[in-house]
């Protein structure tokens, strides 16, 4: 390999503590301190950190000289699913089942499923009194995974069939350990955090099972994501047991939409004057969906989409993305990575230049507005990933959290609780799955609330394992 460019090494006295424990501060201060690139030793073996955005998306687009590695993340996925899954692996067979899977979320299809978006949104909020106080990441979360269940499986999800709560508080808790963990603890190693985990697999597993069964034996066409699934099954593409793998990674995978409605409402609600929050207010007055999905429907959620891309601006769920160097790679500014070292692409470090976004800490969704002065580059924004790893269900998150955000905003009013208290302020958007927010809610008299049957309550965990529910 021909000598390039030096690249500075990054030390820390506690590096894999910061690692574990603050990866975003990390990042940051490797751009700080090293620029584009910097060098992470741990033994023999090199990390390469990225925060340049022009490095970033070189390495996320080449995926053949970048594959993904078989880390900690996709061994977690893989525990949780029962198999692999699209979003765990590489090569053909990953491109061939990913292939079987995207015509459930083209843009065209996604914006089918808008009226049953705000069906649900409308059902919740009118199962809420005034003067309410309720916590934010338990409504969301059945609210987004009960959407998820009609529009994939054409199946109401009822809280007597499944602790929504109980089981994606699980899945999210053990991710989010196994994602930072530097050492891998077997699944079946009966650790509280497994047996957690493992429960909830059941429970949900049970669930995606039953509907499968009864989709089989009555060969019913509902045209939802289910029948696209099958379809790859009758052509060899999964087998039963992926088929339910699969389709229990899809429900789940949408755990982060959750958590960013839940942080936009947050900073919505923390703003000093909530000046963004009273505008947003004024203009879901206009807004109502008693029609299938229109571009005008679209272009009058743009406030609403703006401040959801600034909370996965500023709160990315995802911080990195680590890729495998498959042989000695040359990335732009004739920096040389050895075989097999990792690449790290610091997505919160992106998310947070300076050249890219003016006043990078300071939540401002202006900035995303259709008048904004200018773009971030390519690679200055990776919400969703880059290259064929790209997040498969992204035009359903763009739509999800802006529609829910409007729909909510049109209905009710939120003021924080008296007895919250401060938000945590780490950025991981998987601690605000952790955190209760508590809210106020106060119904604000305009039309379209929902009529009918209300949404669904469920229980808390404690309750639920009294009952036998969650056990």
């Amino acid at each position: 390999m021909s000598h390039g460019t030096p690249i500075p090494r990054f030390r820390h006295p506690h590096l894999l503590r910061e690692l574990r424990c603050h990866p975003t501060r990390v990042f940051l201060r490797v751009m700080e301190t090293c620029g584009p690139i910097a060098q992470v030793s741990f033994g023999l073996k090199r990390l390469y950190i990225l925060t340049d955005p022009e490095l970033a998306y070189h390495v996320l687009r080449y995926e053949p000289c970048f594959p993904r590695p078989w880390s900690q993340v996709e061994r977690a996925i893989t525990a949780l699913m029962g198999a692999r899954v699209v979003t765990s692996f590489n090569g053909p067979l990953h491109h061939r089942r990913r292939q079987a899977l995207v015509p459930a979320f083209t843009q065209t299809r996604v914006r089918s499923y808008a009226p049953t978006m705000v069906k649900y949104a409308r059902a919740m909020c009118a199962s809420w009194k005034d003067q309410q106080v309720l916590d934010l990441c338990e409504e969301l979360t059945r609210l987004t995974l009960s959407i998820a269940f009609q529009v994939f499986l054409s199946t109401e999800l009822l809280d007597e069939d499944l602790d929504v709560v109980a089981v994606t508080s699980a899945y999210a808790d053990y991710l989010a350990d196994r994602a930072t963990r530097l050492w891998w603890v077997p699944f079946w190693l009966p650790t509280p955090l497994n047996l957690s985990a493992r429960r909830a697999r059941r429970a949900l597993t049970r669930q995606v099972s039953r509907v499968v069964e009864q989709r089989l034996t009555s060969g019913a066409a509902r045209d939802d994501v289910l029948d696209l699934v099958l379809a790859a099954h009758r052509k060899g593409v999964f087998d039963q047991q992926q088929v339910v793998a699969e389709l229990v990674n899809l429900l789940t995978s949408f755990l982060p939409s959750t958590a960013s409605i839940q942080a936009t409402l947050v900073e919505l609600l923390t703003e000093p004057g909530q000046v963004t929050y009273q505008r947003l207010l004024r203009e879901a007055e206009q807004f109502t969906l008693d029609h299938p999905y229109t571009e005008q429907d679209h272009q009058h959620l743009a406030s609403f989409r703006a401040a959801y891309q600034e909370v996965q601006r500023e709160r990315p769920f995802v911080p990195a993305l680590l890729r495998k160097a498959r042989g000695p790679q040359t990335l732009p500014g004739d920096y040389d990575i050895p075989a097999r070292s990792l690449v790290l692409v610091a997505i919160h470090a992106l998310h947070h230049r300076a050249e890219a976004f003016s006043d990078p800490d300071t939540f401002c969704p202006e900035r995303f507005v259709a008048a904004a002065p200018a773009s971030p580059p390519q690679g200055g924004y990776l919400a969703f990933g880059a290259g064929v790893h790209t997040c498969l269900g992204n035009h359903y998150s763009e739509l999800l959290g802006p529609l829910v955000l409007a729909t909510l905003c049109r209905l009710v009013r939120f003021e924080v609780a008296p007895d919250q208290g401060p938000v945590p302020p780490e950025v991981l958007g998987s601690v605000l799955q952790r955190h209760p927010f508590k809210v106020q809610v106060q119904h604000r008299g305009l039309p379209g609330a929902a009529e009918g049957k209300p949404f669904v309550q469920t229980e808390s965990l404690v309750s639920a394992r009294k009952r036998g529910i969650y056990a």
